[in-house]
């Protein structure tokens, strides 16, 4: 199944979660919120978020991706996934919104390979990131919208393995700022 058609079930998901609930509730009596996120401080993909207590709630999220080109003379091939978590911790809320601190980690495995008759070229990246910082969620009925702020580390081990040559190392660290943003509904 392609990303157009989970794109749209997704959406129907939603549509379908929020309209068979007739009664408005406030959606601070939700325990559980599932939607797709955005971020690099705490990762890329499907996301469930477990409210713990009144001050804390959990995230977990992950993606995976595999993706092929093939012609009569080229080969490019790209695997990876990433596996994360965030704490957040509440700051405000009211009948709609939500400020919150976030401290959030990820590791991403990406492994890709471009062939060609006379050339190849692979590189696996072990990549592992971390960060805090600000979030901030809107509510309406049962959807919910975030967007993140914040600073990270992070530290990419690469080996890189072209044609003739040996296989080589290269390791990249750097700080800077991160965002992140997400779609999602609760329930």
């Amino acid at each position: 199944m392609d990303f157009k058609k989970q794109y749209i079930i997704l959406i129907l998901l939603f549509i379908f979660v929020s309209s068979s609930n007739s009664e408005e509730k406030n959606f601070s009596e939700f325990l559980n919120a599932f939607g797709m996120k955005a971020s690099n401080i705490s990762g890329y993909g499907f996301y469930y978020n477990r409210r713990i207590n009144k001050e804390f709630q959990i995230q977990s999220m992950g993606l995976i991706y595999y993706y092929v080109n093939k012609d009569e003379q080229n080969e490019y091939k790209n695997f990876n996934y990433d596996i994360g978590l965030e704490l957040q911790r509440n700051m405000f809320k009211s009948q709609s919104n939500r400020w919150y601190l976030m401290a959030g980690a990820y590791y991403y495995y990406d492994d890709e390979s471009d062939k060609s008759s006379e050339n190849s070229k692979t590189i696996v990246n072990n990549s592992f990131n971390i960060g805090v910082g600000l979030g901030y969620e809107y509510h309406y009925k049962r959807f919910l919208f975030s967007l993140e702020l914040g600073y990270k580390f992070f530290e990419d081990h690469k080996v890189i393995t072209e044609t003739g040559l040996p296989a080589y190392p290269v390791l990249d660290r750097l700080t800077k700022i991160g965002l992140g943003c997400g779609i999602g509904f609760t329930f």
